[in-house]
């Protein structure tokens, strides 16, 4: 009887180890099926935030208005050059240094490298992004324009306060630990995530007003010029950018909800 016993024991736990080896290896087929997809997600975000900062300069600098009075930079008082860095720099910031600063841990580095990389694109956002405010504050201050008065101005306002709260919650993350109780972590790092999902929609519906409203004042849409087909670029990208970044972000998480499981 004893032995018996000892038998079906011995048989179950054969029959569990099976099961977990199985379901090791769907685990396994299923990271590798979503790492395919992965990768090429996060080269089309890279790409395609680096292509918009490249859009957005080249319409400034050769395109705006199709005016020649209006296209390039400059920092002189009332020129109307001052506005074009404003453009400029705000996509650098919050689309091509953010992307750097959210798939900065998809990077084969330890993980304090890939967090310090991670604060400093962020670090580099912030000033890049101040910049852009001081130039559009400076051209509508010197040139007697009402500030803060459509749609872009206040989602732009509003983008700028959640990356300030989502920079903030992140620098929580470099204090010692025993200044924070590794269930503030978890709540710090759920609310973190959270701004900065919101941070980068807020981020693509700024930018995508934003270039609206500007080729609305130049009037030049109807007219289908070079303004128009470069923008009309500059839009296409900006929609590849969001897609190619929120599917990045979605399959990292993804994955690596596999990976905790597996170990």
């Amino acid at each position: 009887m004893l032995e018996s016993g000892h038998d079906e024991c011995a048989e179950h736990a054969e029959e569990q180890k099976g099961l977990l080896t199985d379901e090791k290896q769907k685990l396994s087929i299923g990271k590798a099926n979503f790492e395919k997809i992965y990768f090429p997600s996060l080269l089309v975000a890279h790409v395609t935030a680096t292509l918009l900062v490249i859009l957005i300069f080249t319409w400034m600098m050769s395109y705006n208005a199709e005016d020649s009075q209006k296209q390039g930079f400059s920092w002189d008082s009332k020129s109307p050059k001052v506005f074009n860095w404003h453009p400029v720099f705000m996509t650098t910031g919050f689309c091509f240094c953010t992307t750097q600063a959210v798939l900065s841990y998809a990077l084969p580095l330890p993980k304090l490298v890939n967090k310090m990389l991670h604060l400093i694109w962020h670090t580099l956002a912030w000033i890049f992004s101040a910049i852009g405010l001081y130039a559009v504050f400076k051209f509508h201050n010197e040139n007697n324009i009402v500030n803060l008065y459509s749609s872009h101005s206040w989602f732009g306002m509003a983008t700028i306060v959640l990356y300030g709260m989502e920079y903030l919650g992140g620098l929580a993350f470099l204090m010692p630990e025993k200044f924070i109780s590794l269930q503030s972590r978890k709540l710090l790092l759920l609310f973190h995530r959270f701004l900065g999902i919101a941070t980068l929609v807020f981020s693509f519906a700024t930018v995508a007003m934003g270039i609206l409203e500007k080729v609305t004042f130049n009037r030049t849409g109807p007219k289908k010029g070079s303004e128009y087909k470069i923008t009309s670029a500059a839009i296409v990208v900006l929609m590849a950018w969001g897609l190619s970044l929120s599917a990045a972000i979605a399959l990292r998480n993804h994955i690596y909800s596999k990976e905790r499981k597996q170990s």
